[in-house]
């Protein structure tokens, strides 16, 4: 990251701790919330863009934070990637895998987040057959 990068991080971060009590009651429900949204509880390892809606979302600037759920064709390159380089092809193997990974239980790809499968795609991509 640049310096204005951190820097930009940094005062997102701040105003986000300041206009929190907005609309959570306690740091539970903010962790909760932002576990649902972003996959992550914490603000530091948020990126800017999600850090960005997050601090809009504490101003009240809008109702909610829609979760960006993987395209079809993030999920067409994971079942080709997992059958390409898999030893063990099944889905149960894969859904495994995936909470490996990711840390979240799945009953389909189709539940994954954008930024998941981006994250599962690369480490497929690592893996030799």
């Amino acid at each position: 990251m640049t310096q204005k990068q951190i820097t930009l991080k940094t005062y997102l971060i701040k105003n986000i701790q300041i206009n929190k009590n907005k609309v959570f009651e306690d740091d539970d429900m903010r962790y909760d919330f932002m576990l649902s949204r972003f996959g992550k509880t914490s603000l530091t390892k948020m990126s800017i863009d999600e850090l960005k809606q997050m601090l809009c979302f504490c101003l009240k600037n809008v109702s909610d934070i829609q979760i960006a759920k993987c395209s079809e064709a993030q999920v067409k390159k994971i079942y080709d990637l997992w059958h390409e380089k898999a030893r063990n092809k099944g889905v149960m193997a894969l859904y495994e895998f995936i909470y490996k990974i990711t840390k979240k239980r799945i009953n389909t790809v189709d539940e994954l987040t954008k930024s998941e499968a981006t994250k599962f795609i690369i480490t497929l991509n690592k893996l030799t057959n």
